[in-house]
């Protein structure tokens, strides 16, 4: 779509509120088009900027800074720009001007800068002159701020001491030094300044093959050199970066690394990414031939692994696959999954969870070996519920995809069984009011009106109405499908009735939920283009008044 902010939700609940902090260009565009407001950042007063050195001094301990020296700060136009006077302000200090053992004249250096990413490159100079000496045969400064530019998540001073091969005492210094322009969190430093990272990339990697040089080289410590976690955050990441391709597949299909890139919440969705890369390059069609050898791999080492822990891998990968469109590498890794989890325990939640995953596979394959394991995983979890175990919301679940699988190959009373089970597991689980069962209560309605039982229909979607406009709120589009559904159940029951009051309700909810959709969606978006073809099927009518709105898991629609 060309939108820079396409991966952020254009709703948000009531409660959020999102902060950016953005300068002019397509991203705060982009929000403007979504009706954000903004704060514009005016540039620094002098008492502003009075108040800000006398604040860094005071924190430091420092005295005053001798008044020639401050004027230069206050009344140069540069230090306009916040960012701008706290970076020469920690430049001064480091160089003794602050706090007398140097003269003032080193502000003049840093006040020649045109803009924050000059006085980064200034400050470069600076550390180089300074830290250069600190090995032998390169460059401290270059390589240390290489890496941390090449880096995704930042690097801890040990890794950055691996990687260049130095002592505490060689690098310490340096770091000491640039404190002030890095973020540290949990031990992990990174670039903090946007400035400073143009600063580095245009110094020293300023062309792509320095660049992908740059991230090989701290793949290639990772791939070697540290933890699983730390390997999947970076390593796929590093081989993308550098267009490492062959790499990246052969990276991602390690069942270390695959374990993590599907388990560790910062990095969950980098799958998806890396195989929009991969397949934007059309480079993806040995994807699954090497999960299935990575797989294969797994059962033959010695010593040998777990077995739990290789039927988790083969069942991991297998759903993987299944939902990047690999259903025959699927189907294989899945039905091993299944006989290795059957090896350990017979009614192990985790067979089921396989079991269901390899009936949606077979089922979006149209196979009829579906009902099979469908059957085997509602069997598996009834038997635990009743030996004791927990009611839980993936049982609910295993009920409702059951459901909309029986719906769809036109078994109306088994997939009204499965979906009022669902419901029913969904509300004592979760309660009543959960969107989850407006969820059941819609996929419920869809499944009456397309059997002509309308009156039925007309309960559950009222049902899942009244549960999404509390739950997701009147503006939501979650909100817009349950009203959808509602209109197209009130339109068919109104029947030949043309000007009737419960026609013209069912076109208003129909409008009002196309609205919501549109707001929310886009025009051209399937779900609009489904909530106007009822519209379309209606034929012309009247205007329906309706009030202005505003602007997930959801039903499976009519």
């Amino acid at each position: 779509s060309g939108d820079p902010l396409a991966f952020f939700p254009k709703t948000l609940p009531p409660a959020v509120r999102c902060i950016a902090s953005l300068g002019a260009g397509p991203a705060l565009t982009s929000l403007a088009q979504r009706g954000s407001g903004a704060v514009t950042l005016r540039p620094l007063e002098e008492i502003q900027k009075q108040v800000l050195i006398d604040e860094f001094l005071n924190r430091r301990s420092q005295p005053p800074l001798e008044s020639k020296a401050r004027q230069k700060l206050i009344r140069g136009a540069r230090t306009n720009n916040p960012q701008l006077l706290a970076s020469c302000m920690h430049e001064l200090n480091s160089i003794g001007v602050l706090d007398g053992t140097a003269t003032a004249e080193p502000i003049l250096f840093y006040m020649e800068a045109d803009n924050l990413t000059m006085v980064m490159e200034k400050c470069l100079y600076r550390w180089e002159s300074t830290y250069n000496g600190k090995i032998v045969g390169g460059s401290l400064v270059r390589d240390a701020m290489t890496c941390l530019w090449a880096s995704r998540f930042g690097l801890k001073r040990r890794e950055l001491q691996e990687i260049l091969h130095l002592g505490v005492a060689q690098l310490s210094p340096l770091m000491c030094d640039c404190a002030p322009f890095f973020l540290e969190h949990g031990g992990t430093y990174s670039i903090a300044s946007e400035a400073l990272r143009r600063a580095v990339e245009s110094r020293y990697v300023p062309t792509p093959d320095a660049q992908a040089e740059a991230h090989r080289f701290v793949g290639d410590y990772f791939e070697t050199g540290s933890t699983p976690a730390r390997q999947a955050q970076e390593v796929p990441w590093q081989r993308a970066e550098s267009f490492d391709l062959e790499e990246l597949i052969r990276v991602i299909a390690r069942a270390e690394v695959f374990m993590q890139l599907t388990s560790n919440d910062s990095i969950r969705g980098d799958l998806w990414s890396y195989l929009s890369l991969l397949q934007l390059h059309d480079m993806h069609r040995n994807l699954a031939t090497h999960c299935k050898a990575s797989c294969a791999a797994l059962e033959l080492q010695d010593p040998p692994l777990e077995a739990e822990y290789i039927a988790d891998v083969f069942t991991r990968m297998g759903q993987w696959l299944a939902e990047a469109g690999y259903m025959e590498a699927s189907t294989q890794l899945l039905i091993r999954g299944l006989e290795l989890w059957g090896k350990l325990e017979e009614d192990d939640d985790r067979l089921a969870v396989c079991s269901e995953t390899l009936a949606k596979v077979f089922g979006n394959m149209s196979a009829p070996e579906a009902q099979t394991y469908f059957d085997k995983a509602v069997n598996i979890r009834t038997r635990n519920v009743k030996a004791g175990g927990r009611l839980d919301e993936a049982f609910g679940r295993c009920m409702n995809d059951y459901g909309l699988w029986c719906k769809r190959n036109n078994k109306r009373e088994e997939s009204m069984r499965h979906l009022l089970r669902a419901a029913d597991i969904w509300s004592k689980v979760l309660g009543p009011e959960h969107p989850q069962v407006a969820t059941a209560h819609l996929n419920l309605s869809t499944v009456c009106y397309e059997g002509g039982f309308l009156s039925q229909a007309a309960e559950h979607a009222q049902n899942a109405l009244s549960i999404r406009k509390v739950a997701a709120g009147p503006r939501h589009p979650l909100y817009g499908e349950a009203l959808v559904n509602m209109g197209a159940v009130e339109l068919a029951r109104a029947g030949g009735d043309t000007t009737g009051r419960q026609r013209r309700e069912a076109l208003r909810m129909l409008q009002e939920g196309a609205a919501l959709y549109e707001k929310a969606r886009g025009g051209q978006h399937p779900d609009t283009l489904w909530a106007k073809s009822f519209l379309a099927q209606a034929g012309p009518d009247e205007d329906i008044e309706m009030e202005d709105e505003e602007d997930e898991e959801e039903g499976d629609g009519k």
